[in-house]
């Protein structure tokens, strides 16, 4: 199994801009200014159904971008393991690489 990082390019890109929203989505400020704007949607009856589209699309963005960042923290810490895995001498090495079976 490789090093949890991306290629040079889009990729790596990617891998720091979904690390970015991942912490965004996480603090205080944004659940606050979810609240806020649904609040603000349901004042105007008028836009609400554009109001609700734009939230579903949001939030399916969101949750790739928390994927994606969820994915690499997990391939970090396997590759964390398998390493301490391997450089103990009680632990079995056929239990390296077990997730993928």
């Amino acid at each position: 199994m490789g090093l949890p990082h991306g290629a040079p390019g889009v990729s790596s890109w990617f891998a720091r801009f979904a690390e970015w929203c991942s912490d965004q989505v996480g603090a205080p400020w944004f659940f606050l200014t979810n609240v806020v704007l649904c609040v603000v949607g349901m004042a105007f009856p008028a836009g609400y159904d554009f109001f609700i589209a734009l939230i579903s699309v949001l939030t399916w963005l969101v949750a790739i971008l928390i994927q994606t960042t969820q994915n690499r923290q997990e391939r970090g810490l396997q590759a964390k393991l398998d390493e301490l895995i391997r450089v103990n001498e009680r632990a079995r090495d056929s239990l390296i690489g077990i997730e993928k079976r």
